[in-house]
């Protein structure tokens, strides 16, 4: 068995958030972890952790990055196109430039999808849905798995 520590740091701009990372003592040596490998640390109950595995970033990160705008560029949503919240509370109209714009405010899906939620900080790709005549409400989340998939086919 081997013994560890965990110190977790606050955020210091909304102290009721971490920061996202985490000091691991191990053996005397120091490293970072990011928060969402210190509940799994912490379930192991004192087994010996390997340290590649706080400094791995999880398979999603590792994707590419896709901007909205590709999705627009590519005809998958049009300019006029309205997206909703899961709840049809919220909508926005899609812009030809890859922003969205709302009774709110316009900008890109993350800005606009925190404005309608008065939240910090939001994933649009997650929040926003378009109308589908077949399917009904769908995540935009798939036309960006369908983009990805068309620039960096395995």
């Amino acid at each position: 068995m081997y013994l560890y520590i965990i110190y977790t740091h606050l955020n210091h701009f909304f102290p009721t958030m971490s920061s996202g990372f985490t000091e691991i003592f191990f053996l005397n040596e120091v490293f970072f972890c990011p928060e969402y490998y210190c509940r799994v640390i912490g379930a192991l109950n004192a087994e010996r952790v390997d340290k590649e595995l706080c400094l791995e970033f999880s398979a999603k990160k590792r994707q590419p990055r896709i901007p909205f705008g590709a999705v627009v560029e590519r005809g998958l949503l049009s300019p006029g196109d309205i997206l909703y919240d899961a709840n049809k509370k919220h909508c926005a109209a899609v812009r030809s430039d890859g922003t969205i714009k709302s009774e709110k405010m316009e900008g890109s899906i993350h800005q606009v999808g925190a404005a309608a939620q008065n939240a910090p900080a939001c994933n649009g790709w997650v929040y926003w849905y378009y109308q589908d005549q077949k399917r009904g409400l769908v995540c935009i989340d798939e036309l960006r798995q369908v983009v990805r998939g068309e620039l960096y086919p395995e």
